[in-house]
């Protein structure tokens, strides 16, 4: 259509908003965040995580916030069930500085109520309410990062009056939520700011049937969705496939393995991503790597290259960034024998001879 016919009516076009996605929050898991397309979490965006309980959903938002404040970024996330604590956030690597910090913000109650003298608990409503306020008062520069763990654990207020008939309280989850989705997608946009939703299945003690509270209303929502599900596990390990079943900024329908450390209760960075296992070993320039204990010292000397193959892998071309100071655990199974070759380029494809 000839824009002068909106002239003609007396309409004046407005200047298109940036709907570009330029920058994302890297989980620091490769495979996921190569099989998303944008090297993480998109900025800008509402991004939705699901899976059922113990497959690393926690995790992995642990790991966005702490990577977003590495980025000079606010994290701030609204834990519904107590899951945050100070031990397990050190366990996964967050540091003193940044816990003890004004950087991470983690809120599970509301303090004292002043009249009934208990604990107000987070509803739907009041987490709404207060995003909303948030978003409209948060710049570009601030690097937002929201975290809501989870939604599917979240009552709406009704629900905490004991004299009310809960049957009556079908379809208000939905209702809320859809209400609160439908403003936030400009609010996040305007702050390039990124929200990320946590769904889990509620399982019917009767049926062994489970559903996803608010999984219909966050994946119709959301620009990204990750589904976690356990693929086998073992004393020491739990591979976990990751698909990304919704992904307006990239390719949808990506699926990648993930490996969890039980014992050190954290995702292995660079679990089952065959690029990175050269042969008998990892090749890093003219180095070679026999021992995985050896790994993560010239992981981090190489880092600039490893950028550089991350965004030659993306589907959208966003800076992708390794934070030195994350540790990314590896098995320890091989020899501890380390010998150094020639190779003619890093990463290759082939084995390399030892």
């Amino acid at each position: 259509m000839d824009k002068s016919i909106f002239e003609k009516i007396g309409l004046q076009l407005p200047e298109p908003e940036n709907l570009n996605v330029t920058d994302a929050i890297p989980t620091g898991v490769l495979p996921l965040d190569i099989a998303l397309g944008t090297g993480g979490f998109a900025r800008g965006r509402f991004v939705g995580l699901g899976g059922l309980q113990s497959t690393g959903k926690s995790t992995l938002a642990v790991n966005l916030a702490k990577h977003n404040i590495l980025a000079g970024g606010t994290s701030i996330i609204f834990d519904t069930e107590a899951v945050y604590e100070r031990s397990r956030l050190l366990q996964l690597g967050v540091s003193e500085d940044i816990i003890d910090g004004d950087k991470l913000i983690v809120i599970n109650n509301w303090g004292i109520d002043k009249k009934t003298k208990e604990l107000s608990l987070l509803t739907i409503e009041t987490i709404c309410y207060w995003v909303v306020k948030l978003l409209k008062a948060t710049k570009p520069e601030d690097k937002l990062l929201i975290v809501w763990d989870t939604i599917s654990g979240t009552p709406v207020d009704k629900e905490l009056d004991m004299n009310f008939d809960h049957e009556k309280l079908m379809g208000k989850h939905a209702r809320e939520l859809s209400y609160f989705f439908r403003q936030i997608p400009s609010l996040l946009l305007q702050a390039n700011a990124t929200m990320l939703g946590i769904v889990q299945p509620k399982i019917d003690p009767m049926s062994g049937a489970t559903s996803y509270l608010g999984e219909r209303v966050v994946k119709f929502h959301s620009s990204q969705i990750v589904m976690l599900r356990k693929y086998s596990q073992d004393d020491n390990r739990l591979v976990v496939n990751a698909e990304i079943v919704k992904n307006k900024v990239a390719t949808a329908y990506k699926k990648v393995q993930l490996t969890y450390l039980i014992k050190a209760g954290k995702f292995d960075g660079i679990s089952n991503l065959p690029e990175f296992v050269k042969g008998y070993g990892y090749s890093f320039g003219k180095t070679f790597v026999k021992a995985k204990k050896d790994f993560m010292t010239l992981f981090r000397q190489e880092k600039a290259e490893v950028e550089k193959w991350v965004m030659s892998k993306l589907e959208r071309p966003i800076p992708y960034v390794l934070y030195p100071t994350d540790d990314i655990s590896v098995t320890n199974d091989d020899d501890d024998e380390e010998t150094d070759v020639s190779t003619p380029s890093l990463f290759k494809t082939e084995p390399v001879e030892d």
